[in-house]
């Protein structure tokens, strides 16, 4: 029976190794399906930045309406007419309105494009994942066959030195 044990024990690590190879790729892929939900995760608060910084920008927009309303009226009330340096100050407070407005929207894009980047990051770790899945499975079926070919020629030799 003991040159029999030999093709079972090739076969058993045959077998042990493929299960050993699936394991490792629902790991893989477990972890390619946790990047995947990430990245979307990431692309949605990209979106959300973004729409948040639309508003903060148009919130900024109204902020600077209302000091130039403010400064017209000023002006209006001291008096002083709407011309010479009234009329370059007030041109410079909304000057310095609208650059406000629009770093708003710069911080905003940028804050979008960071997330978006790292979105696109966790799907090359999916890609990643799910390639060593498939690598561990052909790692799986060569050790696999090794196993098969070791049992057969441990059993093959010992026959040939029993005959």
């Amino acid at each position: 029976m003991g040159p029999e044990l030999m093709l079972i024990g090739g076969a058993v690590q045959a077998v042990g190794a493929i299960q050993a190879g699936q394991a490792q790729k629902a790991e893989a892929n477990a972890r390619a399906q946790a990047n995947q939900y990430n990245a979307k995760v990431k692309e949605m608060q990209a979106g959300i930045e973004r729409s948040q910084a639309n508003a903060r920008e148009e919130q900024q927009r109204r902020k600077g309406r209302q000091v130039l309303g403010a400064q017209r009226a000023g002006i209006a009330q001291a008096g002083i007419g709407f011309t010479g340096s009234a009329v370059d100050i007030m041109e410079q407070s909304a000057d310095l309105a609208e650059l406000d407005a629009l770093n708003i929207r710069y911080e905003g894009e940028l804050r979008s494009t960071g997330l978006l980047a790292d979105a696109e990051a966790e799907l090359y770790e999916a890609d990643v994942n799910r390639m060593a899945g498939r690598n561990a499975m052909k790692a799986a079926y060569i050790n696999a066959g090794s196993a098969l070919i070791g049992g057969a020629s441990n059993y093959y030799g010992y026959k040939a030195m029993t005959t």
